[in-house]
């Protein structure tokens, strides 16, 4: 199909089935996918990805062994990254956390000196996967690794039984909220390997702290961390 006729058609089908920009809500131009180009020059972008020492690493010292940690956008609330979020989350935009993963991956391989063997996303227990009908973390998973042409892997970080939302919890409620809540799996798979462990937004930092300190029991793992947003 040529391309004019191609946008011709984008042009007829915006007004049957809009396609709306996640984060505002205006339309989307031609090629544009899930952000429209105003908010990708206006979301809050971290830059941590070109910072040693940088703002979720200084967020994460001193809690668990890591090499590298950064996160996308800064977390704002009634914001379009909280939109983003609540269509990744609740409104079965599964392909947005592919979007976002790529991404992501694509500034951390143009500026940052790493490489993964695995990228694993934090787990969600498996009756909360199947009402929500997907994991949005592993959908951000995914995303970064087909950047870096590895495996996003759910074998090894399993979730032994539900908690609390951690929404209204403070650091110490939610520490204790997730404590002895994840268990590895195969870990001798991981051994001497670099692993991403990536989440959808860092907020206090306990579910991550949990499960960065179940993946460090592996021997000479090298653990980096990810995360769509910091709050």
């Amino acid at each position: 199909m040529k391309p004019q006729l191609r946008q011709r058609l984008f042009e007829l089908l915006q007004i049957v089935y809009p396609n709306l920009c996640l984060s505002c809500g205006q339309s989307l131009s031609y090629k544009q996918e899930f952000i429209c180009t105003a908010c990708l020059h206006s979301l809050p972008f971290t830059q941590n990805w070109k910072q040693e020492n940088n703002s979720m690493e200084m967020h994460l010292w001193g809690r668990f062994a890591f090499h590298r940690a950064c996160s996308l956008f800064y977390f704002v609330k009634n914001s379009g990254v909280q939109n983003l979020l609540h269509e990744l989350k609740y409104r079965n935009q599964k392909e947005l956390g592919i979007f976002l993963g790529e991404m992501l991956a694509e500034k951390m391989k143009e500026s940052m000196s790493c490489d993964f063997d695995f990228v694993i996303p934090v787990p969600l227990h498996p009756q909360k996967e199947r009402q929500r009908g997907y994991n949005q973390s592993q959908q951000f998973a995914v995303g970064i690794a087909k950047v870096f042409n590895c495996k996003a892997d759910t074998q090894f970080l399993h979730r032994k039984h539900a908690t609390e939302t951690q929404t209204k919890k403070n650091l110490f409620q939610r520490l204790d909220n997730v404590a002895s809540v994840f268990e590895l799996n195969n870990p001798q798979l991981l051994k001497d390997k670099s692993v991403l462990l990536v989440d959808d937004v860092l907020t206090t930092g306990a579910t991550i702290e949990a499960c960065a300190t179940t993946l460090n029991k592996v021997e000479n793992l090298q653990l980096s961390i990810a995360t769509i947003a910091i709050a």
